[in-house]
Parts: C-alpha cells; sequence; structure tokens
C-alpha cells in the first residue's frame, strides 16, 4: 500500500510524530546528531503555522516524518527527514517531500531549501537530487561538519531556465493538482470504453518505427483522437491477452485540441509562463498523449530524443510530461541522461513522397547504464525536458500501471520541417497555450 502523508495537528498526532523525531535521532551517526530539547518540550508550538510537521502513515502504522520550517527570506526549510527501518523502500521519503513542497506552494515560498551530508547520506542526497534539488550557497548555520546545502526553486525565472539549460530536464513535484489527475483519468477511460478495436486499431512500439509508424492509422492520427494497442496486448491467436482497458498503450494524439476534458487542462497561462520562461517565445501545441504504461505488458520505449519526430530549425521541441501515478523502477519509469541534450540529433523520422522512414544521422551510442538516470516520482509531478535530451523507459512487468499525460511544444518561430510526420494546416492550425 502506498504511504498516506498528513500534517500533524493534534495531540494524538503530535505525539506519534515526536517518538518518530526521536527514533530518527537516534538513527543519524553519532556526529549528525541533533539537540531536540527545545522542539520536543512543545511540538506543537515549535512547528505551529507557517513550520508543520508532516507524518507518513502504510496500513495504519507509523511510518516516517519530515519537517517545514520558514525562514524570514520566503524559503521552507527541509528538516527531520526519516523513514522507519521496516518501511524503507516504499516510497515514504518520497511522499513526505512531495507533501512538503506542496504545502510550501501554497505558502508562497519561493523556494524549499535543506542541508544534507552527500557522503554518508547517500539515498538521501540522491532522492533531493531526483525531485529536483541542486546544490547552493550555505544559507545558515548546522550543527554538523560537511554539510552540503541545496534548493529547489519554486519562483520561475532564471533558477529554472538555468537547471534546464544545464541538466536538459527539470522534475517539478506537485505540480499537478489531485482533482486535474483524477479528470483526466476518468475522461482517457470512456475514450478506451468507447473506442471499437473491430472498426479500425493500431500497435505502438518503438521496436520497429519503419514499419509501425508507416500504417495509415498512425500517420492520420496527428489531427484526430486514436487508440493504440500494446504490442504484447494479443496471444498468437490474435485475441486480447487481458481486458480493452488494460490493453491500451495510449491515446493520441490531438486531445489537446479535440477534447474539452484535455483542452482545458493542456491550455492556461500557467503552462505558458513555464515554458516562455524556458525559452520557447511563441510556443505552439503540436501533439499529446495518453500513455497507460499497461501492467505486466507495458512495452518498453526506447532510447530515443524527441527530436527526432519534431524537426525544427533551430531545435525548439520541448516535452511536458505529467506524472498521474507514482512512477518507479518497477512500473516502467523515466530515465534520462543529465546533459545529454549536448549530444547531436542521431535520427530524424520523416515522411515524404518515399514513404516514412527513420534515418541515421549520428554514430553517438545511446547512454550506457552507469550514465542513465531513473527519474522516479509521485502523481502530480511535472517533468519537462528538451527535445535533444536521450531518454527511455523500460518494459512494466509489475502488477501496476504507470498512468502519463504528455505534450510536445515548439517555438513558432522556428522552422517546422515539412517531412515532419505531424502537420498542421490552415483549417487546423497547432495553437499555443494561451
Amino acid at each position: 500500500m502506498a504511504a498516506t502523508v498528513v500534517r500533524a495537528q493534534g495531540s494524538e498526532e503530535f505525539r506519534r510524530f515526536g517518538a518518530l523525531l526521536v527514533e530518527y535521532n537516534d538513527d543519524l551517526p553519532a556526529d549528525l546528531r541533533h539537540d531536540l530539547a527545545p522542539a520536543l518540550r512543545d511540538l506543537a508550538a515549535y512547528y505551529a503555522d507557517p513550520s508543520a510537521a508532516f507524518v507518513a502513515r502504510v496500513d495504519g502504522e507509523p511510518a516516517g516524518c519530515v519537517v517545514m520550517e520558514h525562514l524570514d527570506d520566503g524559503s521552507a526549510v527541509v528538516k527531520r527527514l526519516y523513514t522507519r527501518h521496516a518501511f524503507r523502500g516504499r516510497g515514504v521519503a518520497r511522499a513526505l517531500m512531495v507533501a512538503l513542497i506542496e504545502r510550501a506552494r501554497e505558502l508562497g515560498c519561493r523556494r524549499v531549501v535543506l542541508d544534507t551530508d552527500r557522503e554518508q547520506l547517500v539515498a538521501a542526497y540522491r532522492l533531493y537530487q531526483s525531485l529536483g534539488f541542486t546544490e547552493c550557497e550555505p544559507y545558515g548555520e548546522v550543527d554538523y561538519r560537511h554539510a552540503t546545502f541545496m534548493e529547489l526553486r519554486l519562483d520561475g525565472g532564471a533558477s529554472l531556465r538555468s537547471r534546464f539549460e544545464r541538466d536538459g530536464f527539470l522534475v517539478v513535484p506537485g505540480f499537478v493538482s489531485a482533482a486535474a489527475i483524477a479528470a483526466l483519468r476518468m475522461r482517457a477511460a470512456e475514450i478506451v470504453d468507447a473506442f471499437d478495436p473491430s472498426v479500425a486499431a493500431g500497435i505502438f512500439t518503438t521496436r520497429d518505427e519503419s514499419s509501425t509508424k508507416s500504417d495509415e492509422y498512425f500517420l492520420t492520427s496527428g489531427t484526430t483522437v486514436r487508440c493504440f494497442f500494446e504490442e504484447e496486448a494479443f496471444d498468437a491467436s490474435g485475441a486480447l491477452r487481458q481486458p480493452k482497458e488494460l490493453s491500451i498503450n495510449k491515446v493520441g494524439h490531438a486531445m489537446h485540441d479535440l477534447d474539452p476534458v484535455f483542452e482545458r487542462f493542456s491550455h492556461g497561462p500557467r503552462f505558458d509562463a513555464l515554458v516562455r520562461g524556458l525559452g520557447l517565445a511563441e510556443p505552439l501545441i503540436y501533439q499529446s498523449m495518453y500513455i497507460f504504461k499497461q501492467p505486466r505488458i507495458g512495452g518498453e520505449v526506447r532510447w530515443h530524443q524527441d527530436a527526432t519526430y519534431f524537426d525544427t530549425e533551430p531545435s525548439t521541441v520541448t516535452t511536458l510530461w505529467f506524472a498521474l501515478e507514482h512512477a518507479d523502477r518497477s512500473n516502467g519509469c523515466l530515465w534520462v541522461e543529465r546533459g545529454g541534450h549536448r549530444t547531436p540529433l542521431r535520427e530524424r523520422f520523416v515522411v515524404d513522397d518515399g514513404g516514412s522512414r527513420l534515418e541515421r544521422l549520428d554514430d553517438t551510442p545511446w547512454p550506457s547504464e552507469a550514465e542513465a538516470e531513473a527519474i522516479e516520482v509521485e502523481a502530480g509531478t511535472l517533468v519537462v525536458f528538451h527535445g535533444l535530451l536521450p531518454h527511455y523507459s523500460a518494459p512494466n512487468r509489475s502488477a501496476t500501471s504507470r498512468h502519463a499525460y504528455t505534450l510536445h511544444a515548439v517555438d513558432g518561430r522556428a522552422l517546422y520541417s515539412p517531412r515532419n510526420w505531424l502537420q498542421r494546416d490552415a483549417a487546423f492550425p497547432a495553437r499555443g497555450f494561451v
């Protein structure tokens, strides 16, 4: 069962939190332990608004805690992140951090900061990196040596752009509300339920794109809404291995323009400001996809760069990937090569009079296992990546799905290749976010 997180508010919750706090301190290396006496004297007063104490539970049992303190400069500070040993490896620390970040956003904090020891607390340091934290200048004094200070900017602007330009991607936890997620998931289920595969159907795979992306069903899907089956959805006789709703790979590719629910989600000043801040002066949305990554048969998406399918001069395609469910290594999360957007475009998918084909442009190898970085995220997280960033996702052999929604946008000032597979004309032009 996934962890649930609550803010400690009543006396009983603060009692549980206090017990976790003591357990946390005892679990630290001796040179990293803190003086908890001032806090333990009156936890409710010590962590009153705008500070907060969070407790995670798994199957009703206290599983971990974290504290948010508040600085006068508008920063929220992460303190006392702890997962009990019996619950480690179950996403408790990540769930606690996501709850804290969401609370910081609600309070209008401009950033979330923390300190850690990256040499002794390696797993924590990697978790912070995966949530988008980067190392920063000290924000105050700490009571141990060899501290590493980190921050997650919540105020956008130059900080987000500099991180994006440096790493080729951004991870923004808590970007999408639970209500918005529920609306998208419900509408996707309705689209699949109404889908009649006896009329027309396609299979989506990235293993043999020269054939699977050459059929008319795919090539004419850029201006409509169509369902595509998982590659392993059918048995040798052609029958579905599991129910239709557990066999669809994705729905694409123009929901953002044609479906009222997806259109409402996909447009608005918030998205517009984000992509303009990352460098798209005239953003235009060309494609939307709802990806199911079905349990047990969710297909592998091989290493690729999105600019392969959206070629512009200069290269401008930018992807917004919204996690609608928890994504980790077990159910096929994204993997990226940090900084890989500075490598050349390796392939280009073109459509012209000679048909469709995948052209090889550069022999630079795809990232090795050592260079690949897993992007494990909670539902509601937004991942933004550069069109040249190599990324991949493994098959999903777990019992849980990994739903996501994606938008692909380009800069309208760039030259959009007439040989791209997805074209819009004056009768159905690509639109911006507002």
